[in-house]
């Protein structure tokens, strides 16, 4: 596995683990069936980091959360909208992105 592999599995795996506690939420319940609005706010959170801060594409992300590609990218365009709107969710999302930055320096 290449260096930039390894760099983005875990920087992917530190994503995950941020998320889920920012949002009190398992990676399970992340990817599960249920849609209750904590679980909802970890995913979207997650895929839009995913597609930003990974450059990963939209059938992956997906993929990952157990979604169709067209929930990645509604995830994203929803969360450009949350980020404007709500501010818990963009200090959550702030504080994930801060954390995240720390660890890869």
């Amino acid at each position: 596995m290449t260096t930039e592999k390894q760099f983005k599995k875990q920087k992917r795996a530190l994503i995950k683990q941020l998320v889920c506690e920012a949002f009190q939420v398992s990676w399970d319940e992340i990817t599960g069936e249920r849609r209750v609005q904590p679980a909802a706010d970890a995913r979207k959170t997650y895929m839009f980091l995913a597609l930003t801060e990974l450059s990963q594409t939209v059938i992956h992300t997906g993929n990952q959360v157990n979604r169709h590609y067209t929930t990645a990218i509604h995830a994203r365009s929803s969360m450009y909208k949350l980020i404007s709107a709500n501010d818990s969710i963009t200090d959550k999302l702030n504080a994930i992105k801060t954390k995240l930055y720390e660890h890869s320096n």
